[in-house]
């Protein structure tokens, strides 16, 4: 498997919603979704290619669009797993914005009843932490629009509706990968789309989604392990895990590892 990472620098404020809704709230993204680089490459790429390339590159998934994630001091940060627990009353990060220690793994396989005694513990559940613990929190911008009548240009009556938008000068990085058999050809095209400008989110013909891309070296992954026989998963990106007939499950199958 071929693997490169793309990094991504928000030149203006940018738009991922959590749905595609028109109307409406808009609860916004903290991170750029791999199906916004799929879209992008696609718009660049589709069209120009032979049907059978196309089905290749964009509908065969042999050829994935990871979550680009907010890089912090250098280091990717990754979804702060659902797993950290911290007492209530107290701080769960320190003023250097690391994670304090009054944070507990429950993965790890602790109790958090007699690690913290009488304090209630509470769940970690937003945000971003990296490999040495640095914490993120995305404050995101909100803006208020409203839809314009095409036969009046003016505001449409009763849809009013807000973005919630990344801030500009955010930088990301996620990971384009493709199967040995996708030709070199193709993949180096994908490839090409990731190094200068690119118009990623929602509203990218007003005033939002430029940004810039470079292709660099893909984070070397680290090796797990598995304490006394468990092995731990932590999620970067939703899982659709179904059983074998089809069926959604939250028991990843051990053949899937």
């Amino acid at each position: 498997m071929r693997r490169k990472a793309v990094q991504i620098t928000l030149l203006e404020e940018a738009v991922f919603s959590e749905r595609p809704n028109t109307e409406g709230g808009h609860t916004g993204l903290t991170y750029i979704p791999g199906s916004a680089l799929l879209g992008a490459a696609a718009a660049r790429l589709y069209s120009r290619q032979p049907r059978e390339h196309a089905w290749l590159l964009f509908h065969s998934g042999k050829v994935r669009f990871g979550n680009a994630l907010p890089l912090v001091d250098g280091e990717r940060a990754y979804p702060v797993p659902f797993a950290l627990h911290h007492a209530k009353e107290k701080p769960w990060q320190t003023a250097e914005r690391r994670l304090s220690e009054y944070v507990l793994n429950l993965a790890a396989g602790g109790d958090a009843r007699s690690e913290l005694g009488s304090e209630q513990p509470k769940q970690l559940r937003s945000g971003f932490v990296t490999p040495s613990g640095t914490v993120l929190q995305f404050l995101l911008a909100y803006r208020m629009k409203t839809a314009i009548d095409a036969g009046t240009g003016r505001a449409a009556q009763g849809q009013l509706f807000g973005y919630q938008a990344l801030p500009a000068g955010s930088c990301f990085l996620g990971e384009l990968s493709a199967d040995d058999d996708v030709p070199d050809e193709l993949w180096q095209q994908v490839l090409a789309v990731f190094e200068g400008e690119l118009l990623l989110g929602r509203s990218r013909s007003a005033e939002y989604g430029r940004a810039v891309a470079r292709l660099t070296d893909p984070i070397a992954r680290e090796s797990g392990s598995a304490d006394n026989g468990v092995v731990v998963l932590w999620l970067l990106s939703d899982l659709a895990a179904c059983d074998p007939w089809g069926q959604p499950t939250v028991e990843p199958r051990p053949e899937w590892l």
